[in-house]
């Protein structure tokens, strides 16, 4: 199976990467590389902006995971501009065009954790309304709106 990881270089995909290449998984990972690479040699590199994926390049691909964006509420209030393109235009981008190049699977996973207040309810469920009062968290909360309204029968997880 070929994986695209996309952020793969960071927190999350210097650990996932040598475990998936262990279990024989073809992995490329899509990156700017800010803090460095210091993935294992048999993971391919793709050093492009994500914005610049197009669908020719994902074309060969069974799955994208998405593991790129900020990753902190700080940077999120720094540069709200920057937290939205990259937590929430750059995921649905990604998702749209895996979708149109026929990827079977987009997986959207995240180190943020999640600080929200539930408005006037006790028992919380999954319709439970939230507001958030960090930044990150409502963009986060923009980007699964986004990714959901894209989702159709066809497509998995």
């Amino acid at each position: 199976m070929r994986l695209l990881i996309a952020g793969g270089a960071g927190y999350i995909g210097s650990a996932l990467i040598p475990r998936l290449l262990a279990r024989g998984y073809m992995v490329d990972v899509v990156d700017l590389f800010w803090f460095g690479n210091y993935l294992p040699s048999e993971a391919g590199i793709v050093s492009k902006d994500l914005f610049d994926v197009t669908v020719e390049d994902l074309k060969d691909y069974d799955q994208v995971i998405f593991l790129a964006g900020l990753s902190n509420d700080p940077m999120a209030e720094f540069s709200p501009s920057k937290n939205f393109i990259y937590n929430a235009a750059a995921p649905a981008y990604l998702a749209y065009t895996a979708k149109k190049a026929g990827v079977k699977r987009y997986i959207y996973a995240s180190s943020c954790s999640v600080s929200v207040r539930i408005l006037g309810r006790s028992k919380l469920t999954k319709r439970s309304p939230a507001f958030s009062i960090l930044r990150q968290v409502t963009t986060l909360s923009e980007k699964w709106e986004i990714l959901l309204k894209m989702r159709s029968n066809k497509s998995s997880g």
